[in-house]
């Protein structure tokens, strides 16, 4: 019975170009039919203890998590402090990843070796069917598709979603920081102390809310606080805001506000030529990318008509 259920499967799989015979089909959905019967048996288990015995298992895995992502970052650091070619690289990558504000919590060198490992399991995978179809059905052979698919997925995605995460979120601190210089200038006239000033002008904005620093860090020294919270944020964006509270601090109310208020007509005209430059490409890709398939496709169906009244002139003549 499972004999013929197998056979009728196998039968009916797809036509994959990176699966180079019938008989590497069935190996591989083998394969995937055992991780998804593991899976489904664990989260199943899992689902079944009890809530109490859950959360001490809970706390077992958050600790076990924890570990475990300590080991991986002092393992590839060490690693990217051997390879200075790596060392190179992750810079501009650890760059990225601060300015997309570390998505799920996730560090830079953890990202780094999500990555790395997605490549070595690639080129692992490719090799594990070169020598399957090599050696046992005696075919040569190089997975294309699965080897294209496999790198667009472990690093095209991870560099495309950061990117997009740091775009975003660039905008959103772009807009916050207008609305922090617009409140930091109605409080001036209060008269109240630095810190209330800083913790008012922010309370109201999206993402700026959640760098402000705390008051014993405060307390203890603006200065530091202040540049820590630069560092959190990561972009020009935070230069901007903390150099214009130490302005604030540092000068007269009616200084202050002068330079409020050149500083948000020079944001607002560089937010217009962003704008604008991003138009220009926008436009730009189209005409590369949109233009040229439309006018092949024009091509290839109206040439058949062109044959078609070249032959009709021709009779006519």
């Amino acid at each position: 019975m499972f004999q013929l259920w197998w056979n009728e499967i196998t039968s009916r799989l797809p036509d994959w170009s990176w699966l180079t015979s019938p008989e590497s089909e069935a190996i591989w959905l083998a394969v995937l039919i055992g991780a998804l019967f593991s899976f489904t048996l664990f989260f199943l288990l899992l689902w079944l203890v009890p809530s109490r015995k859950r959360t001490s298992l809970r706390s077992v895995f958050e600790a076990q998590l924890r570990l475990l992502r300590e080991k991986i970052q002092a393992g590839t650091t060490k690693r990217i402090g051997k390879n200075k070619w790596e060392g190179r690289y992750f810079e501009k990558f650890a760059s990225l990843v601060h300015q997309a504000g570390k998505p799920y919590g996730i560090e830079p060198v953890e990202w780094w070796f999500i990555i790395f490992s997605g490549v070595i399991f690639t080129v692992v995978g490719v090799f594990g069917q070169m020598i399957i179809d090599l050696f046992l059905f005696g075919k040569k052979s190089f997975p294309l598709l699965f080897f294209t698919i496999s790198l667009l997925l472990c690093v095209g995605w991870p560099l495309l979603y950061l990117k997009w995460k740091a775009n975003k979120r660039r905008t959103i601190l772009f807009y916050d920081l207008l609305r922090a210089i617009g409140r930091l200038s109605e409080l001036l006239d209060f008269h109240i102390s630095h810190y209330e000033l800083v913790r008012r002008s922010l309370i109201s904005t999206r993402k700026l809310k959640e760098y402000i620093p705390r008051l014993d860090e405060w307390n203890a020294s603006p200065k530091d606080a202040l540049q820590r919270m630069e560092t959190q944020i990561g972009l020009k964006e935070g230069i901007l805001l903390t150099n214009t509270i130490r302005y604030a601090m540092e000068n007269t109310i009616e200084s202050t506000k002068l330079h409020l208020v050149r500083l948000e007509n020079s944001l607002r005209i560089l937010r217009q030529e962003e704008e604008r430059i991003r138009t220009k490409r926008l436009e730009l890709g189209f005409s590369v990318w949109i233009i040229p398939p439309f006018v092949i496709a024009f091509v290839c169906l109206a040439f058949p008509w062109y044959r078609y009244f070249l032959e009709m002139m021709e009779g006519l003549m």
